[in-house]
């Protein structure tokens, strides 16, 4: 059960930054007071924030979690941690404008979901820079922003396409649709050398990776 706050963190994370760069994509096409967007910006900032404090229970003592931020120059994890914050930070700065100001700034939420996709760079080298040897492989960038773009695109639909105008509906449906297939389909290209990788891993054991981690 120890994994299961760092699943949650990574899966509400990514799910927020997916939604976050749709709103961001359907703000410029709306009126700035639309009220599904300011939903969409608190269901992104609540699951981010969600995420957040989930991490903080996976680490061993908590109170200690600010020694996490002492290595940004060399460790992906204070990186991570900190294009998080960042991220939270401008997300919910946007939501707050949205909600008591009446006005989504389009800008501010593309700022926000850019700076989320840096965090899912960092957060993949994290597992890329690790001794487990099937995360060691430029497969995990696919899935984590296959991740990313699949339930963006999936939240999009629930929060976002019923409640547009019909060419509103249909562009968001059609975006919606469009990522989720470029995400499958680029994972199945990039499959086939994940695959070969695995093959010529140097393992003793076929059922639990990895073996050998030091050596890796």
């Amino acid at each position: 059960m120890h994994e299961w706050p760092l699943l949650i963190f990574t899966l509400l994370v990514q799910a927020s930054v997916g939604l976050t760069l749709f709103t961001a994509v359907n703000a410029f096409n709306r009126q700035a007071n639309s009220q599904p967007l300011r939903v969409a910006l608190v269901a992104s900032c609540v699951m981010g924030g969600v995420g957040l404090i989930a991490s903080v229970a996976h680490l061993g003592y908590p109170l200690n979690a600010f020694n996490s931020l002492r290595h940004i120059a060399s460790s992906w994890l204070s990186r991570e941690i900190v294009f998080a914050a960042l991220y939270l930070g401008v997300l919910g700065i946007t939501t707050l404008l949205a909600l008591f100001a009446k006005r989504v700034v389009p800008l501010l939420v593309l700022l926000a979901g850019l700076i989320g996709l840096v965090d899912v760079y960092c957060m993949s080298n994290i597992y890329i820079s690790a001794s487990v040897v099937t995360w060691m492989h430029i497969n995990t960038f696919f899935m984590f922003y296959g991740s990313v773009l699949i339930l963006g695109a999936v939240l999009a639909m629930l929060m976002l396409v019923p409640h547009g105008r019909n060419g509103e509906m249909r562009d968001l449906a059609k975006l919606a649709v469009a990522a989720v297939v470029v995400a499958v389909a680029a994972r199945l290209v990039e499959q086939p050398a994940y695959m070969s990788f695995l093959a010529q891993a140097h393992t003793s054991d076929v059922v639990t990776f990895p073996l050998q981690a030091l050596a890796a």
